[in-house]
């Protein structure tokens, strides 16, 4: 087996890895990954005092909007998220947190925010600068010759 072979497998391990450390993160708090991501999204939109919708979503994390839809279903009938009608679009939903919400997220994404800000602080600036722009720059490539088979 080539070295790219074996660094291609070590890539696809981490990746796996990386996501099983949200998968067990989001399951230790009650959440699926859908709605712990949707969680994440909407807690950073409240930061911004934005409101975001579904499609940001859908967007942002590569969900697809059933998946969304149901990770925000669950979310608001927990008291979590209050969805509304965007006033000038009436098919869009305005979705925000509630005071139950905000004080979740508080819990479980300001931890998760702030341990990977430190996990992404052992790499020194340019580190994380490369590593944003190669992840970036490999996904998109992967996205064109997958799209080609």
């Amino acid at each position: 087996m080539s070295q790219k072979q074996n660094d291609l497998i070590s890539l696809n391990q981490y990746s796996k890895e990386m996501d099983d450390l949200y998968h067990n993160y989001a399951s230790r708090h009650g959440l699926s990954d859908a709605a712990l991501w949707s969680l994440y999204h909407i807690w950073e939109c409240s930061n911004d005092d934005h409101f975001c919708t579904q499609k940001e979503i859908c967007e942002s994390w590569s969900y697809s909007p059933q998946t969304t839809n149901s990770a925000l279903k669950v979310l608001e009938e927990r008291g979590l998220v209050k969805l509304e009608p965007v006033p000038e679009n009436r098919k869009s939903k305005q979705i925000r947190l509630t005071s139950k919400g905000h004080a979740l997220a508080e819990q479980v994404i300001v931890s998760l925010a702030n341990a990977e800000l430190e996990a992404f602080s052992a790499l020194n600036l340019q580190e994380q600068h490369e590593y944003v722009r190669l992840s970036q720059k490999f996904v998109t490539a992967l996205k064109d010759k997958i799209a080609q088979i």
